[in-house]
């Protein structure tokens, strides 16, 4: 479900959703609707579930390089600059996963 709302661009709706279930600590699905946070231009909502996955998943940054992706589309450049240069402070390699770095 959090991913049909994602898709329809229902990005608070999907959110509120994985906050009320008893899944809210399930990272992926708050990947789910970052990654329909890519084709948005909602750069608030990508910023409050990238910090949510973060803070349950610290070691895995996914949620950086969509999160900068994010800022790029919605021409934050300097936040993106700033993402980048923070993932390579923290030596964040390119993977299958997080393709788009």
């Amino acid at each position: 479900m959090a991913d049909l709302l994602g898709c329809a661009g229902l990005l608070e709706e999907a959110e509120s959703l994985i906050e009320d279930s008893d899944f809210k600590d399930d990272s992926c699905l708050w990947a789910v609707i970052l990654a329909a946070c890519s084709t948005s231009t909602n750069s608030s909502t990508a910023e409050r579930i990238a910090r949510e996955m973060v803070q349950l998943t610290p070691h895995q940054q996914v949620s950086l390089v969509v999160l900068a992706n994010v800022y790029k589309a919605v021409g934050r450049w300097d936040d993106a600059f700033k993402l980048n240069k923070l993932m390579k402070d923290r030596e964040v390699k390119k993977t299958e996963a997080n393709h788009t770095y």
